[in-house]
């Protein structure tokens, strides 16, 4: 079915299992394939047809022995698999309509995953993780967002206790051992904002960790947002799925609108008017914004940004840690 592809056994194990996995893949769905996205090193994932239909195909290029540990990529798309079939079975037509729909999965020698085809384009600016396109931030944006989360919240409760022990919720303690923030705002000469930051987050952590715990994408990424011919926007890559408190996703994009103020603002009074009773929102989201800033001065200081990227570094930083000084005060 494939011939042109040679797999290297060093890499992945026997060339020979991991094309008789895609071959199997390819026999049972009767795909043809369209053209190959990605090649390694995780995965091989390709554009096929099934009869007139389109689909993807994604192929974790780690081989899976089940009698020993689970490497991390594997266990992360098992994961997506398992998570995206569960949230497929919802009766709520917002979220169903916002994630893909997985056609066909096998988790022996090399997991995959066979899922319907969204046609649209990827918000995201050149190859920018971070950066969304202009017609992103559009009016009627943040109340979908706030529909969609919200939906995706509503189900956490009703997760199976398999798919619960699969997950963990992370600390407030956790988040700041992921990332070396203190480290970020030294290296960019703004040392004397750590002890402010510290502060407040010790002053916010009990509302933080008792926060509501939901299911969260944890990579509302605009790579990771497909829109339609329609306008309407489509999550794809659950892979990171697990627990976090609700404003976890949410933060994570309207800070990405660092460029729009007037967008933010009626976005975070909409999320604000949504969720105010739930749980200490100010504390909250004031956290979120003191630790994501933190990282993104991180990354934004490090040379793996892309050319989008760079363009921007000397304004978004200076951004980055005017939100720091903004959220440790309060």
């Amino acid at each position: 079915y494939m011939p042109q592809y040679h797999f290297n056994k060093n890499a992945f194990g026997s060339g020979f299992e991991l094309a008789s996995t895609i071959n199997r893949a390819l026999e049972r769905n009767n795909l043809k394939l369209v053209e190959v996205i990605r090649m390694g090193p995780r995965f091989f994932i390709a554009q096929m047809k099934q009869g007139r239909k389109k689909v993807f195909l994604k192929i974790c290029l780690e081989r899976h022995n089940k009698k020993a540990n689970r490497r991390p990529t594997t266990k992360s798309t098992i994961n997506e698999i398992e998570f995206l079939t569960f949230l497929w079975k919802s009766r709520n037509t917002t979220l169903r309509a916002g994630i893909p729909h997985i056609l066909d999965a096998e988790t022996n020698d090399y997991v995959w995953m066979l899922r319907d085809f969204t046609p649209g384009h990827l918000y995201n600016k050149g190859e920018s993780n971070f950066l969304f396109t202009d017609n992103f931030f559009h009016d009627t944006t943040p109340d979908w967002l706030i529909t969609f989360f919200g939906s995706l919240h509503e189900e956490s409760g009703k997760l199976p206790r398999p798919l619960k022990k699969k997950i963990h919720y992370h600390s407030l303690e956790d988040y700041e051992n992921c990332i070396d923030w203190k480290g970020a705002l030294e290296n960019i000469g703004r040392g004397e904002l750590v002890a402010p930051a510290q502060a407040a987050l010790d002053h916010y952590r009990a509302a933080f960790d008792d926060a509501p715990r939901v299911l969260t994408h944890h990579e509302p990424y605009s790579a990771h947002i497909v829109r339609d011919k329609k306008g309407k926007c489509h999550f794809i890559d659950w892979e990171n799925i697990g627990l976090n408190n609700p404003l976890h996703d949410l933060s994570i994009i309207w800070i990405r609108g660092w460029n729009k103020p007037r967008w933010q603002e009626e976005f975070l009074e909409k999320l604000h008017k949504h969720l105010h009773d739930q749980f200490r929102f100010d504390h909250v989201f004031a956290a979120e914004m003191i630790l994501q800033s933190a990282g993104n001065i991180a990354y934004f200081s490090s040379d793996n940004i892309t050319p989008e990227e760079k363009k921007i570094r000397k304004k978004i930083i200076p951004y980055f840690t005017q939100l720091i000084e903004q959220y440790s005060k309060n």
